[in-house]
């Protein structure tokens, strides 16, 4: 009787070992895809902030040839 309670013992161990990595490699995988969908909203978030960065310069570029134009035509008036 001993002996059976000692080898039901070792299996229950054995068996909760398996379950804690099951539910680790769970947990992992888990936090793993969380990441990966932080990772894709990150480049997204950086993508949008170049274009706004393009946008802002190409819109001071644009501002910048209007005046130089708007200037030209003060001087040829004169």
């Amino acid at each position: 009787m001993k002996d059976f309670n000692i080898r039901w013992l070792e299996q229950f161990v054995i068996a909760a070992e398996d379950l804690m990595r099951i539910v680790m490699l769970t947990i992992n995988n888990e936090c793993n895809k969380e990441l990966e969908k932080l990772e894709d909203q990150k480049q997204d978030l950086s993508s949008y902030k170049e274009l706004r960065n393009w946008k802002i310069l190409g819109k001071r570029y644009i501002q910048k040839d209007i005046d130089d134009i708007n200037n030209n035509r003060n001087d040829l008036d004169r």
